[in-house]
């Protein structure tokens, strides 16, 4: 559930960089801070989950995409590019939320591709389950006024969720069938 603060990490930057952190001072500037090393402090704990879990997970190259691959993967990008749709639309214009929608583009497709190619389907189920609920949350906090595009990234992340749970109850790849790379 940690992968998205990889995403919140790049809006970070954004923060500082571009939008000069809004001209915030005080106790607000106190509490951006704290979000920032919440921020990094997750996306470490995600990277160190990722290493540690990596030699019992058995990563490997996927000889074929299958369909519930393929359908798990275009269902993470199209519900990130209707949380894309929604910033650009609804929210005002700054780096901030235009970098964490695009971040959380690329890294909701990473993590994703990244679990359909572990050949303990229960973990990499884990893995899209974990991203899903953490985006969904965010994207039903941050959604105001709700919208027809939001609703339906909320949908889609819901079938996301759907077909990680039926990805996880599939039996683990047979080393027969992984390639050769």
């Amino acid at each position: 559930m940690w992968w998205p603060a990889v995403a919140y990490f790049a809006s970070d930057i954004a923060l500082f960089s571009a939008d000069h952190m809004f001209g915030l001072t005080g106790l607000y500037l106190a509490a951006l801070w704290v979000g920032v090393i919440s921020d990094v402090l997750g996306a470490g704990a995600a990277v160190l989950l990722l290493i540690s879990w990596s030699p019992a997970a058995g990563w490997r190259r996927v000889s074929r995409l299958r369909p519930l691959r393929v359908m798990l993967v275009c269902s993470v990008g199209l519900s990130q590019i209707a949380s894309l749709i929604l910033v650009f639309t609804q929210h005002g214009k700054n780096a901030t939320s235009e970098t964490s929608a695009i971040a959380g583009l690329l890294v909701g497709l990473a993590v994703t591709w990244y679990a359909v190619n572990l050949r303990a389907r229960v973990l990499g189920g884990a893995l899209v389950l974990g991203w899903s609920t953490a985006t969904a949350l965010w994207l039903l906090a941050g959604m105001s006024p709700w919208s027809a595009i939001g609703v339906l990234g909320c949908i889609l992340l819901a079938t996301v969720m759907a077909l990680a749970l039926i990805y996880m109850r599939l039996p683990d790849t047979p080393v027969s069938e992984l390639s050769a790379f």
